[in-house]
């Protein structure tokens, strides 16, 4: 029965990716932050894995968002460097 759950999870993720955890962003830049900021780094983040090599992450960034709303494009500016230098720095 394990086995069969840890497989199902597995092929989850290879089939609709990761998506960083609203609490890990919370943990990150504070929990105190404005909610367009905090979207913005979630996205930004994925991306940023994503950009750096990560199988499961991928690529997430609401263009229209970006482009309108500075907090969500500074979040997401943010979360997409802080990411992807922690998997860059694992050295894979």
């Amino acid at each position: 029965m394990k086995k069969s759950v840890f497989v199902f999870c597995l092929l989850t993720f290879l089939f609709i990716g990761c998506k960083t955890n609203p609490k890990r962003v919370d943990n990150l830049v504070g929990a105190n932050q404005p909610q367009d900021y905090k979207l913005g780094f979630g996205a930004g983040c994925d991306s940023g894995y994503s950009a750096a090599g990560h199988v499961y992450y991928k690529f997430n960034k609401d263009v229209t968002k970006y482009n309108k709303e500075k907090l969500y494009q500074q979040g997401w500016d943010d979360g997409f460097k802080v990411c992807k230098g922690k998997y860059d720095s694992l050295g894979r």
